[in-house]
């Protein structure tokens, strides 16, 4: 039977070892250069690639096919970690409204808001108009805004309108309150059922003397 020479099998071994290693060398590249992209965009997020992680994110969860709704009440809680990604509370009212616009998107059959809103949003681009011009005699040029988002609380009025959301207001107990004078309430009627004979008017239930409602542009 014919030898191969032990020189001609080293050379050989040697060359395949090189054409493993030499096939490796790009694989490598490509792993380190990924690895290197994805610490820079943990560290750093730029704006652009955060905004269209965002976007694609949104994409995905639509064309995922939902299922019936349930039945069970969902608690919308506005946590620390919102609050550290957009602000500390109060939120500016547009803000506010944006959020109820995805909400409602979802469907929802009622949306009870467990907070009311008795004073204007001084945020408001026009408002800050008027304030910087009164303090700083300088006035903001906003003729390149558009006009149903200069005024929060009409933006948020009309989010408000467009789903069915309820709003909340603050009874007030004390016997001399310092409470809203506009109120636009609509009172539930209520009956008290008591035993046959009996003659006593005080109602089991507590009265309020006042409220403190949302401004009449929510109500």
């Amino acid at each position: 039977m014919p030898r191969t020479d032990k020189k001609t099998q080293i050379s050989a071994a040697t060359r395949k070892k090189g054409r493993v290693s030499s096939g490796r060398g790009p694989v490598l590249f490509f792993g380190l250069a990924l690895v290197t992209v994805l610490t820079l965009y943990f560290f750093f997020r730029p704006a652009l690639l955060e905004t269209a992680n965002n976007r694609i994110y949104d994409i995905l969860l639509r064309s995922i096919p939902h299922s019936a709704p349930s039945s069970l009440p969902v608690i919308v809680d506005i946590d620390d970690e919102s609050l550290e990604l957009f602000g500390q509370w109060p939120w500016p009212r547009y803000r506010i409204a944006r959020l109820l616009e995805k909400i409602n998107a979802l469907g929802p059959r009622s949306v009870a808001l467990d907070m009311f809103f008795p004073e204007l949003d001084r945020t408001s681009l026009d408002h800050l108009q008027n304030q910087i011009k009164h303090d700083f005699n300088v006035r903001l040029n906003l003729s390149n805004v558009a006009e149903n988002i200069r005024d929060n609380d009409a933006f948020f009025a009309q989010r408000l309108a467009a789903g069915p959301f309820v709003l909340g207001y603050k009874f007030i107990f004390d016997t001399n309150p310092s409470a809203s004078s506009d109120c636009l309430l609509s009172p539930a009627p209520v009956f008290v059922l008591r035993s046959k004979g009996t003659t006593d008017d005080h109602s089991p239930l507590m009265t309020a003397h006042g409220a403190v409602c949302n401004i009449q542009a929510l109500s």
